[in-house]
Formats: C-alpha cells, sequence, structure tokens
C-alpha cells in the first residue's frame, strides 16, 4: 500500500476514534478535571514530539543523551504522526526544493490533501547517513505502529481513559497543527513562500518558536530561529539550551 493512501486511512481512523473515544470518555464517567489533565499532558508530549521530528531528527540542532533520546522517540510513537525516516526526507526535501513541484507538500496542493497526506511525490535521493547509522532511530522506524499499540495497551491498564482522548488530544490534534503549520507558514492560498507567523501562534498551537519560518528558511544552520526583539523570539531554542546541548549545523 502506497504511502499517501496509509495516511488517508490513518486520517479517517483518527476522525472515527477521536468522536468514538470522547463518547466512551464521557459514558464511562469521565470528568472535567481528567480531561484538562490530560489535555496538558498530550501537549506536552506534542511538543516533545515537534522537537524530536524538527530540531533533533530532520536538523541534528540538538544532541539529548541517551535519556532524551529516550523521551524524545517515546513522544514520536505517542504521537504517531509519521515514521522518523519519512519525515526526514520530507523536510529536508521542502528545504531544498520549497514551494515547488519537487517539495512534498507545497502549499499549492491545498490544505485538504496536505491533511490526508496527499503529497507530491518523492523521486529524489537525499543523504541519510546521519539516521541510518543510529539504531535506536532505525529500530522505531521499523516498527512504529507496532510501538504505537503495545503503548495504547499499557495505557489502557494505568487508565483507559488516556487512551479514549488520546486519538483527539494527541494524534488528531498534532497532524491538524503540523497541516495548519505547514500551509500557513508558506502563504497557504496566497502561496507567497515561508512567512512568519504571528507571534500568537507560537501559544494557541504550542508552536514556541517554530512561527518563525522565514528566519529558519533563510537560515537553516542556526538552531536558533528568533533575531533580536521579544515578537521574533525562539522560545524554544532557550528551553533547549538549558536543557541540552544545542549546536549549529552545517
Amino acid at each position: 500500500m502506497k504511502h499517501k493512501h496509509q495516511q488517508l486511512l490513518k486520517f479517517v481512523f483518527l476522525c472515527v476514534s477521536s468522536i468514538v473515544g470522547v463518547w466512551l470518555f464521557i459514558l464511562t464517567g469521565g470528568t472535567w478535571t481528567k480531561a484538562i489533565i490530560l489535555y496538558l499532558i498530550f501537549t506536552f508530549i506534542k511538543m516533545t514530539a515537534n522537537v524530536a521530528y524538527h530540531r533533533w531528527l530532520a536538523h541534528n540542532y540538538i544532541d539529548p543523551g541517551n535519556f532524551g533520546k529516550f523521551l524524545l522517540l517515546y513522544s514520536i510513537v505517542c504521537g504517531a504522526l509519521v515514521k522518523p525516516v519519512h519525515y526526514i526526507i520530507g523536510h529536508r526535501l521542502h528545504h531544498r526544493y520549497s514551494d515547488t513541484e519537487k517539495d512534498p507538500h507545497p502549499p499549492s496542493i491545498g490544505f485538504w490533501n496536505s491533511l490526508i497526506g496527499n503529497f507530491n511525490e518523492v523521486k529524489l535521493n537525499i543523504s541519510l547517513k546521519d539516521i541510518y547509522s543510529r539504531p535506536e532511530i532505525m529500530f522505531v522506524n521499523r516498527h512504529f505502529y507496532k510501538l504505537y499499540i503495545i503503548n495504547l495497551m499499557l495505557w489502557s491498564l494505568i487508565d483507559i481513559h488516556i487512551v479514549f482522548l488520546s486519538f483527539l488530544f494527541l494524534n488528531m490534534r498534532q497532524l491538524l497543527s503540523v497541516t495548519l503549520f505547514n500551509y500557513l507558514g508558506h502563504g497557504g492560498k496566497l502561496q507567497t513562500g515561508p512567512q512568519n507567523l504571528h507571534w500568537i501562534y507560537s501559544f494557541l498551537l504550542e508552536w514556541f518558536g517554530e512561527q518563525l519560518h522565514k528566519n529558519h528558511h533563510n537560515d537553516p544552520s542556526n538552531p536558533n530561529f528568533g533575531k533580536t526583539n521579544f515578537l521574533n523570539f525562539d522560545i524554544m531554542y532557550y528551553i533547549l539550551k538549558y536543557i541540552v546541548k544545542t549546536k549549529t549545523i552545517n
């Protein structure tokens, strides 16, 4: 089955599971307090997965150490957005051929096609030596959905409500957020190329610096997407700077 067909089926699955999951949560006595707590936990996982995919795997901006690697890879498994290698290929091609037919997801394909994974065909090779040489990443990539199912089973043993709300609060939410970011970050219908989005997006969609997309495209070797003022401030860079080793990449 082609990757785009897998993505479409996953989108349909998430739509159905999100609705059924919320209904079962309410039916089995779920409370507003528990829903808020789980929402905050899933927010942390979503933010960690964003760092894992983009700043760690795609760009190698950070050196997280062994525990950090486990946490980042675990967040990827929980979110189940896309296999690590698929993301890396897509994102590196996106930088090299931004907003062209060689870009897997330019705004010209439309928001809906981006959401269901109907991307441009990837027909180009890029270097993945830095990824193929890291066994922990390749293990997660090889067993991605198996690990996701095992994780759901473990969550169900802790509290089935975690599973019920994970589809909407984590999986669907992350998919919508990433799709919206890629679409708006390149001008949407206007197709005006990489844009720095309003700072409010940083907090409403938990991007925390990722909204400075034009800065990032202009200098992808720099792990700090911000510039000189508060409204152009990459808060995630400074958070990571005090937790893990950050580095500039050629």
